[in-house]
């Protein structure tokens, strides 16, 4: 694990939340989770209302909605945070909102069956973006539909995994109330009987303790000092140590929040609380961004460059995804942005190996980033038993961090993760090329005869 105090970076609690002045175009992807991409269902130069669907491939995938109303001009292809290029429909913003400056009100949902709830949730388009993005009434659905027995625990992170992020840190500060029900209505959908709130011991949770539960609550505390700290995997160890109940679910505070505002509002997902930050920026921001705003939008709002950006990175500076375009559109994925000058950032450049051992060393799952990399982009040997280890990797990055290097282990890690374990097998069993940048004699089955799964 990583002591986040060597990593140069401090991150601050943002309490004051912004709305982001509304865009005058803005982009919005057909699909916003890594497995459904919906057929559009509105023909181009159609006027469209804020909350219409976009985009819904099955009744249980998670709807795309339109953030603003106006004209659906066309749609195009645009980069989105995951490396990926997508369908997206281009709306020239004007006309009067049906959601944006009106009253809300409460819905009685009390008498709604888990599967309604689902349903609901699906068509609002709420996605869990505790870790990668997916239908969130899917998922529920699918699991209860798997396990006639009630869940026991749900999980509901309160603070980034990221450390240098602060979003869902500062949405419980001043959302709590809604979190709490958002939980509870997730809990009614698995039957579970205790609610585990993960938080960070400097956090301030009081209002949320002061909700009425109907389930038990339960609060945990996280020590955010190391990396990683979030996973789902540190997060049951700790709730072990901490002899709680050990979650079978988890969600985080986003997502908590738009279950409420799904169910309870009665609203479409349509904006995304995003942190803006970097010293190549005025100032640090934290706002309520309209889905497919550009990213460059939100930097002039945050009083635009002070220095030449560099790199602009998604999605916080351990585990983030460096991106060029600054066009790519605010998704439910996207929960912040960093904008470095050069000076901020660190040497890129590769070189070979020094076997150090950082990478081994700061893997909280103690796996060998640096001869599992080895093995797949060299072909060098190893072990059944560290080929099969790379099933416990969280993608976590703590490898790629601490590499002098600057080796990608992580996106490696990452490509290994994707495959089958027959497709693995056979792509490294390939002979060794005799061209890697670790020495292969270096390697021997007895490095591996400790190493356990």
């Amino acid at each position: 694990m990583i002591q986040i105090n060597k990593l140069g970076f401090k991150t601050k609690l943002i309490k004051e939340i912004t709305d982001a002045y509304v865009s005058s175009s803005v982009y919005i992807p057909l699909s916003d989770d890594e497995d459904t991409e919906g057929s559009p269902l509105i023909e181009p130069n159609t006027r469209v209302s804020e909350g219409e669907v976009l985009s819904h491939k099955s009744v249980l995938d998670a709807a795309v909605h339109c953030s603003v109303p106006g004209i659906l001009t066309e749609y195009k292809n645009v980069s989105t945070s995951d490396g990926k290029v997508r369908k997206a429909a281009v709306i020239q913003t004007g006309g009067v909102f049906s959601y944006m400056g009106k009253k809300r009100t409460v819905k009685d949902y009390s008498n709604f069956t888990p599967s309604e709830l689902c349903s609901a949730l699906s068509s609002k388009g709420v996605l869990n973006t505790f870790s990668k993005p997916y239908s969130l009434g899917k998922k529920l659905y699918k699991m209860v539909g798997e396990n006639p027995e009630q869940f026991k625990t749900l999980g509901v992170r309160l603070f980034n995994e990221d450390p240098s992020c602060c979003c869902d840190a500062s949405l419980t500060n001043s959302f709590p109330k809604e979190i709490a029900e958002g939980a509870q209505i997730i809990s009614k959908i698995l039957r579970c009987d205790t609610i585990v709130f993960y938080h960070e011991k400097r956090q301030n949770i009081s209002a949320l303790k002061d909700f009425e539960f109907s389930k038990k609550s339960v609060y945990v505390s996280v020590n955010l000092s190391s990396y990683p700290a979030g996973t789902q995997d540190i997060l049951r160890e700790t709730a072990k140590k901490n002899q709680t109940a050990v979650a079978d679910f988890f969600v985080d505070a986003f997502t908590a929040y738009n279950v409420y505002r799904a169910i309870a509002n009665d609203e479409p997902i349509l904006s995304r609380l995003v942190q803006v930050s970097g010293d190549a920026i005025k100032k640090s921001q934290l706002f309520w961004v309209r889905l497919g705003t550009p990213l460059d939008s939100l930097v002039k709002e945050c009083g635009g460059l002070v220095a030449a950006p560099y790199k602009i990175v998604i999605n916080g500076l351990i585990n983030g995804i460096a991106v060029s375009d600054s066009k790519i559109p605010v998704t439910q994925n996207i929960f912040s942005i960093s904008v470095l000058s050069k000076k901020s950032v660190s040497d890129q450049s590769q070189i070979n190996c020094i076997r150090c051992g950082r990478c081994h060393l700061a893997c909280p799952k103690g796996l060998h980033p640096d001869r599992l990399f080895s093995a797949y982009t060299y072909h060098t040997a190893i072990t059944e038993t560290m080929r099969k280890s790379i099933a416990l990797c969280s993608n976590c990055g703590a490898c790629s961090t601490v590499c002098p290097s600057r080796i990608p282990l992580r996106q490696t890690m990452n490509l290994m993760l994707q495959m089958d374990e027959e497709t693995l097998a056979q792509c490294l069993a390939q002979p060794w090329t005799g061209n890697t940048m670790i020495d292969a004699q270096n390697y021997n089955d007895s490095d591996t005869e400790n190493d356990a799964l």
